[in-house]
């Protein structure tokens, strides 16, 4: 599809503000809430649930804030793990959040929520992550390992 699509659609050119760390959020001006976010030289939808008034174009800043406390944990622990040469299989954490959306929160910036949080959670308990150990993994067929 990629092939095809590059022979009718130009590459998209990188931006003068398509800098590593610069991150630019704006309304589209599709629907209420929907944002494009382009943060160096990706580009994403932000947006809220059509429950919420959105279009559930992409996922929600709730979702962005728990996306950057997992993946921040799970590449620490990767990069721990290999500067102090631990096997490590693969990492994996999972985050939960409690929505506080804006509707629920209309004094917020006066009264904090003491109900508004975000919590990382394991697989297992109240672990904030899961590692699998490399012994265990099993070949999935058409997969190739590391």
């Amino acid at each position: 599809m990629a092939g095809w699509l590059s022979r009718y659609v130009p590459a998209d050119t990188p931006q003068e503000d398509d800098i590593p760390g610069n991150v630019r959020v704006m309304e589209t001006g599709e629907g209420r809430l929907q944002n494009m976010v382009r943060a160096g030289r990706h580009r994403l939808f932000a947006d809220e649930p059509e429950k919420m008034a959105g279009l559930d174009s992409g996922p929600t800043p709730y979702d962005f804030l728990s996306t950057a406390l997992g993946a921040c944990t799970s590449m620490t622990l990767r990069l721990y793990a290999d500067r102090k040469n631990i096997s490590l299989g693969r990492v994996s954490v999972d985050v939960a959040h409690e929505e506080v959306h804006a509707v629920d929160c209309a004094e917020c910036a006066v009264d904090a929520s003491p109900e508004a949080k975000i919590d990382r959670r394991g697989h297992r308990g109240d672990r904030g992550a899961a590692v699998e150990d490399p012994r265990d993994r099993q070949q999935v067929p058409g997969a190739s390992s590391a």
